[in-house]
């Protein structure tokens, strides 16, 4: 007889503990309704264990509109990645992975980008162009970071050698 009690009783509690916990449902579905009802999502930093000498990353994860501006400029996969590589340990030198978390380019759309990367155009170069040719080349606007190409358009001699600057 005491056997059986001892069975029935554990076996009571074995099948309790496998129960649905309507508890933690409605926790669950309160919390999801309140993200819904504030429109935004809860954003979270990487952990410093984790991420070892690079910087930690904001979840979840948004990619940026401009990414694989570069890769399309780029001769293969390999330069992207390493002009990418170059950077990221260039910024170390600058913004210490302690003090700061990376997240990937969410403040400048694709256009933009791609007005940064075309050469700034000097005001002689400006003053030659048709209208029609200030319009396409956005040389209203001259917003490029990078040198002028002087009207050479041969792409060999535009890219010429860079020495002295190592990564």
């Amino acid at each position: 007889m005491k056997r059986t009690l001892i069975l029935i009783i554990s076996a009571i509690f074995v099948l309790s503990a496998c129960g649905n916990d309507d508890n933690g449902n409605n926790k669950k579905q309160q919390a999801t309704n309140d993200q819904q009802e504030s429109g935004s999502v809860k954003e979270i930093a990487t952990d410093k264990n984790v991420q070892g000498n690079n910087y930690r990353t904001i979840l979840p994860f948004k990619e940026s509109q401009a990414r694989g501006v570069l890769q399309d400029n780029m001769a293969n996969s390999y330069n992207g990645e390493d002009f990418e590589d170059g950077l990221l340990e260039l910024s170390k030198e600058v913004f210490p992975t302690d003090d700061y978390i990376y997240q990937d380019g969410q403040y400048f759309d694709k256009d933009t980008i791609n007005a940064y990367l075309q050469p700034k155009y000097t005001k002689s170069e400006v003053d030659k162009m048709d209208e029609d040719e200030r319009k396409e080349k956005k040389a209203n606007e001259n917003l490029g970071l990078n040198p002028s190409h002087k009207g050479e358009s041969d792409p060999e001699k535009n890219c010429q050698k860079i020495t002295g600057i190592s990564f």
